[in-house]
């Protein structure tokens, strides 16, 4: 019994052994399941803090190229040299294409809703500093500093500044992502070490049957091949790029697919060590490159440089290595980086070619134009500049559009080409420099060059004479070209340009459709030209220029409605006329210092005439606009300054536009001009139309804006007494004037008969020297104060 009874017990004790094997097994299986899934995750959040950083380092990539072109915009402000500033806009072209890189390339990530949604405000903002940034330099490079540092200060920066902003809060989420994910996956390892300290434990159970070391060996395969996965998809992640880890020898540890297939096809064995495989990718097989290579790498821990790859489809290249500080993927030491750039090189391709390119006629613009004129003068290149100005052009946009005035551009353009091949070969260049104005550069022989200047103009004024057949319509135009000899008539850029713009007009002056030459008896038209525009300037600093002000007159009660602000300018010796200086000012790039002048000066005039209390709301100051003024971006801002400045109610300013200038500026939506004139509205400043009647323009402006006046052109004033047709226009503007809810007035009555005609036809208001002249501001205020008397 007792033997039974011992044997039940042993039976007792191993069944209960065998259970305790079981149950260790049990455990020991869900523990292995466990640390499989353990390892998943600790993959998934290692590759989660892998992208975070990533898109953390394309963040601050996104920060620095954009400082870049703000820095780069500043440097050109400073410059203000042509090489230098054309040197800088490459690298600021440059950096967009970076900045748009790395933006694609975070893009790419996976993102979450609240990232999407910035991401979008990001694009926006982006698009809308980089429109702006291209504008600073559009006037830079036509040398406007003062538009170019104001649209940078005022428009630019606070765009940048929303952009930045915008990019932070990415950031951070980014960055809390990262810190999530670093957290997880620390959270991770702690679990997965408890785990293996519960399947150690379990296996001293089990030491018998599987042995402690056998799955301790196990388990450190296990975790390596995690290692291994994270490395994988670390170097894989950025699939389009080719990249490899080195040791510190130089031997690659690995590689991804899209370099082992380059190696492949170059035929370069995958124990080849680094600087040797880059000379044998880049077909520099010199020793000085490859010491030049290791020592950089070695001593600054960096090495970057551009390079050819010939294979099957040959690309530029952009290869880094870079020496790793710390590394968790089997202790590589080197990094190799090389990014496919062609993309890039044929951006850069464009953005050269739309910068140096007029985009109606394909010909070298005026930047180009000039780079290529100090190119010769700098090397002291004998040539001929041929100043080419085309004649009546103006009637051609006025009459059938721009549509056709471009089409006509285009031919203008073609035929000068034709005779430039036929006759000269490779010694010129064509260019439009303007508008309708072309320049030819010449190249030649000193002693021949008035031969063959003269021998090509003679050819072009034939040639352009011709008529043009533009779609449905026979074009007549001939041309003016004005000629300047190098450096017979001038020994640099401004002046070559200036004696053949010189006598360019000169051509226009002796009646057009010639070619005329600079010589001595222009030179003293040019030096008072350059006398004037000196002469301007310092009138402007030591504000010399007055205003004057003529009345204007509702015609039913010859009660003041409104001034009309002239500028006058008085110097020692005389009276210098509008008529000689502001046409001056146009096209020598014064008239819109003149303009803020005159702006500046209106405006402490109407404050003082307001503090007085002789200047009510119903009577609006007019200022004349020029076409410069209108598609400037800062116009506005400058404008709102001075009304804040002086305390100016908006409703006391009228600006003046002539119908040209508007018609010309507003066929292109979303323009400056555009922009410019529904800020007006918006502020609640008044818009005249003046010379209306002479501009054959579309009348789609009355439609698509509020206009307050339209002012009848003085010569049909002069005419309608005695013309027919003239009166007849005269009532065919007041009509529609009032169609479009618009005051009409007439500028130029200088008769008691024009009067009454004006006032029986309907004419609303008035102005000329029948009723009041030009008058200064002493004798405006004794008109105000007599009208607001209590007897009036």
């Amino acid at each position: 019994m007792q033997s039974i009874a011992q044997r039940l017990k042993k039976r007792q004790a191993s069944s209960i052994v065998i259970f305790g094997y079981l149950l260790i097994a049990i455990m020991l299986i869900i523990s292995i399941s466990n640390l499989q899934e353990s390892d998943e995750k600790l993959k998934a959040h290692y590759q989660a803090m892998v992208d975070s950083k990533n898109q953390v380092v394309l963040i601050n990539s996104l920060h620095t190229h954009a400082r870049n072109r703000t820095v780069l915009l500043m440097e050109m402000l400073i410059k203000k040299d042509f090489f230098a500033i054309d040197s800088i806009r490459q690298k600021f072209l440059a950096e967009a294409n970076l900045f748009g890189i790395a933006r694609a390339k975070l893009l790419a990530y996976p993102l979450t809703p609240e990232m999407a949604e910035l991401w979008t405000q990001q694009k926006k903002s982006t698009f809308k500093n980089l429109k702006l940034q291209d504008q600073v330099v559009d006037f830079i490079l036509e040398e406007d500093y003062a538009a170019a540092e104001s649209l940078l200060l005022n428009q630019t920066l606070p765009v940048q500044t929303e952009t930045l902003a915008i990019t932070l809060k990415i950031e951070q989420l980014l960055k809390a992502a990262e810190k999530e994910a670093a957290i997880a996956y620390q959270k991770t390892v702690a679990a997965d070490d408890s785990m293996a300290a519960v399947i150690h434990i379990s296996l001293l159970g089990l030491i018998l049957l599987v042995g402690l070391f056998s799955f301790g060996q196990a388990r450190h395969r296990e975790r390596q091949d995690a290692k291994q996965h994270a490395m994988d998809s670390h170097i894989l992640s950025e699939v389009t790029d080719y990249i490899g880890l080195t040791d510190d020898k130089g031997l690659f540890m690995r590689v991804n697919p899209i370099l082992k297939g380059l190696l492949a096809e170059k035929s370069i064995p995958s124990d080849t060590p680094l600087c040797k495989t880059l000379s044998l990718l880049s077909g520099n097989h010199s020793e000085s490159y490859m010491n030049d290579l290791s020592t950089a790498i070695k001593e600054q821990g960096i090495w970057r440089s551009e390079i050819y790859i010939e294979t099957s489809q040959p690309f530029y290249a952009m290869c880094e290595v870079r020496k790793l500080s710390h590394s968790e993927i089997d202790h590589a030491t080197y990094l190799l980086l090389i990014t496919n750039v062609n993309a890039l090189k044929e951006a850069q391709h464009l953005l050269e070619q739309q910068a140096n390119q007029d985009a109606v006629t394909e010909l070298p613009n005026r930047h180009c134009f000039q780079y290529e004129l100090s190119h010769y003068t700098h090397i002291k290149q004998p040539f001929g500049l041929l100043y080419i100005d085309l004649d009546h052009f103006k009637n051609v946009n006025d009459t059938l559009g721009h549509h056709y005035g471009d089409e006509l551009l285009k031919a203008v353009s073609y035929r000068m080409e034709n005779i430039l091949l036929r006759e000269f070969h490779d010694q010129f260049m064509l260019a439009r420099i303007g508008g309708d104005e072309f320049a030819v550069i010449l190249t030649g022989e000193e002693d021949n060059l008035d031969l063959l200047t003269f021998k090509l103009s003679e050819l072009l004024c034939s040639e352009l004479d011709k008529e043009f057949k533009i779609k449905d319509r026979t074009i007549k135009i001939s041309a003016s070209i004005g000629i300047a000899l190098y450096p017979t008539h001038a020994q640099n850029n401004n002046a070559i340009m200036r004696s053949a713009d010189l006598a360019m007009y000169e051509a226009k002056s002796l009646g057009k459709n010639r070619h005329e030459y600079f010589s001595p008896s222009l030179t003293e038209k040019l030096n008072l030209q350059i006398q004037l525009e000196n002469d301007i300037e310092q009138a402007l600093i030591s504000r010399d220029f007055s205003l004057h002000f003529q009345p204007q007159y509702q015609l039913d009660s010859l009660k003041i409605v409104g001034l009309e602000a002239l500028i006058r300018w008085k110097t020692d010796s005389k009276n210098i006329s509008p008529a000689e200086f502001i046409p001056f000012a146009e096209k020598n790039g014064l008239i819109q210092k003149i303009g803020r002048y005159v702006i500046q000066e209106a405006c402490q005039q109407i404050s003082i005439w307001k503090k007085e209390g002789i200047l009510p709301l119903d009577i609006k100051v007019a200022l004349n606009i020029s076409t410069q003024e209108l598609s400037n971006p800062s116009f506005f801002a400058n404008l709102n300054k001075q009304l804040v400045h002086f305390g100016v109610d908006s409703h006391n300013i009228e600006l003046e536009i002539t119908e040209y200038s508007l018609a010309d500026n507003m066929e292109t939506e979303g323009s400056t001009t555009n922009n410019i004139l529904s800020l007006l509205e918006e502020k609640g400043i008044g818009v005249s139309i003046d010379d209306f009647g002479t501009g054959y323009s579309s009348l789609a402006y009355l439609k698509n804006m509020h206009i307050d006046r339209l002012k009848i052109d003085s010569s049909f004033i002069k005419d309608m007494t005695n013309s027919q047709d003239a009166l007849a226009i005269v009532e065919t503007i007041i009509v529609l004037g009032h169609k479009v809810g618009a005051k009409v007035i007439a500028e130029g009555i200088e008769t008691a008969e024009q009067l009454e005609l004006l006032k029986k036809i309907g004419c609303d208001e008035g102005q000329g020297y029948y009723l009041a002249r030009p008058q200064p501001v002493t004798d405006i205020d004794t008109l105000l104060k007599i009208q607001h008397s209590p007897a009036h």
